[in-house]
């Protein structure tokens, strides 16, 4: 296609993963059928200046996400995730521009994975299962967890087949 070697155009990456919409635009890698992580700009995605989400089209077991965390004190906390009503339509819509008047869209139905959710801290893990299909748009109550000062982590893994994604993770200190 005029010329291009789209097998060698280098992806473009945000934060260490890469742009869904590059990968659209240069149809390297068809991302439908990957196992790659990609990110992609999305409006109704959590973010106060950036609202982006990663997602993963072909869940599998080596397809963990990560949230990461310094927790300032010891304590109960309330865990929620966010799951974007986008995500929630069973079809992905995913955009990009050629050019400023030139926007492209492609539509992809999927189905969502049920997670199994890790929550690490201070040598101490728990586990809570999620319904992604059944799952509300917006936040979600993973429930109140005791978590330790210093790092935790929240890893989710799929227990079934397809899409899996990760927006955002939300810690709230339950006061006794």
């Amino acid at each position: 296609m005029f010329g291009l070697d789209l097998d060698s155009t280098p992806l473009q990456f945000d934060r260490g993963i890469p742009t869904l919409s590059h990968a659209l635009e240069n149809l390297s890698n068809d991302p439908f059928s990957s196992e790659k992580w990609y990110r992609a700009s999305d409006l109704k995605s959590y973010g106060k200046y950036r609202h982006t989400h990663a997602i993963n089209f072909i869940g599998s077991e080596f397809s963990q996400a990560k949230f990461a965390t310094n927790m300032p004190i010891s304590g109960m906390w309330k865990l929620e995730f966010h799951v974007p009503a986008s995500v929630k339509q069973g079809e992905y819509i995913a955009t990009y521009s050629l050019s400023p008047r030139s926007t492209t869209s492609w539509y992809w139905s999927i189905s969502l994975a049920n997670l199994d959710i890790a929550i690490a801290s201070g040598g101490n893990h728990t586990f809570v299962n999620f319904d992604m299909e059944n799952s509300l748009e917006g936040w979600n109550d993973l429930g109140v967890h005791h978590v330790e000062t210093g790092t935790t982590e929240v890893v989710l893994s799929p227990t079934t087949g397809g899409t899996i994604f990760g927006d955002a993770v939300k810690w709230s200190l339950v006061e006794d």
